[in-house]
């Protein structure tokens, strides 16, 4: 097996292991750069270090693929391609574009704020129900 991988999953645990806790070590060897870019992933290589069958290692796999860690072409032993960091980036991107668009609800909530404007308290309530749950940071 491969030094690299061998590394990324520790020593094999006394108890058996599920695909949660197969895919939770790969993801996290993945996110601290244990296992780099580029590195391939062998299902054989993974079920013969926890001593199971491929079929957990397949399903924890695809729990990488679909978090976008490791590639998924058919046929080819899958490869990490990504790390968790770029979620948070994604996250911190969106939470930024919120805050954006909260500023400029609340630059336009004065022109709504008129008599007989039903839009105007749900705006509000909108921007403080999302304040509340940003913590008040914007």
């Amino acid at each position: 097996m491969c030094e690299v991988l061998l590394k990324a999953l520790g020593p094999r645990p006394d108890r058996q292991v599920d695909f949660f806790y197969i895919a939770a070590q790969l993801a996290q060897g993945i996110n601290d750069g244990t296992l780099p870019i580029g590195t391939k992933l062998s299902q054989q290589a993974i079920a013969d270090h926890y001593e199971i069958s491929r079929m957990p290692v397949r399903e924890a796999l695809r729990c990488l693929q679909a978090r976008g860690l490791i590639d998924g072409k058919p046929h080819h032993t899958p490869q990490v391609v990504g790390c968790a960091a770029n979620e948070d980036s994604v996250l911190a991107k969106a939470q930024a574009e919120l805050s954006k668009a909260l500023r400029l609800l609340e630059k336009c909530l004065p022109r709504l704020d008129r008599p007989n404007d039903e839009l105007a308290p749900v705006v509000a309530e909108f921007i403080s129900t999302c304040q509340t749950s940003q913590g008040g940071d914007q």
